[in-house]
């Protein structure tokens, strides 16, 4: 069985991947280290040394985690 950890690591990996993808389809370039740290800080995973996201791809992740969200009930 996944430990809690893991799972929570898992599904911040795949909600960076999909905030970045849904990004470039609608013509927008984020930094993929920003979406990371903002990523992590949301999901309440270590951010260590990664710089602070910006407002805009705070935003982006935002919306992102609600629409993750509405894919796990």
């Amino acid at each position: 069985m996944l430990g809690f950890d893991f799972k929570l690591q898992a599904q911040g990996v795949i909600l960076e991947k999909e905030v970045l993808e849904t990004a470039a389809i609608e013509g927008e370039k984020l930094d993929p280290e920003s979406v990371r740290s903002s990523v992590a800080h949301h999901l309440g995973l270590s951010a260590a040394g990664m710089r602070s996201p910006d407002q805009k791809t705070n935003g982006v992740v935002v919306c992102g985690l609600v629409r993750y969200s509405r894919t796990l009930q």
